[in-house]
């Protein structure tokens, strides 16, 4: 793997590392959901919710749809298993372990 593509999967377990987004993608996987609604089903406020949504869609996890002047929020498919391939990249690659202080040459 190279280091751009590790730099993507950076990014991604940082942004996913919140409850609240995993909360959240978990949600949008189900159905489309506007800020408002999210907000009301996780106890937390529109600002917090739309800040959330706004690193989610940093990492392209989030499909925007306009319905008017509302906006709808649909997990993006296609782009978590581009990310779940590259997890499993890892998991195909060598295996090193760091060297540690237990241990002799």
């Amino acid at each position: 793997m190279d280091s751009t593509q590790m730099d993507v999967l950076q990014q991604f377990f940082k942004v996913m590392a919140d409850e609240k987004r995993l909360r959240i993608v978990d949600l949008v996987g189900k159905r489309a959901y506007r800020v408002g609604e999210l907000a009301e089903v996780l106890h937390l406020t529109e600002p917090t919710v739309s800040h959330h949504l706004s690193r989610l869609r940093e990492v392209g996890l989030l499909n925007l749809k306009m319905d008017g002047n509302s906006k709808y929020f649909k997990l993006n498919r296609s782009m978590l298993r581009r990310y779940n391939k590259l997890v499993l990249e890892l998991e195909e690659g060598p295996v090193e372990r760091p060297p540690s202080k237990n241990d002799t040459a």
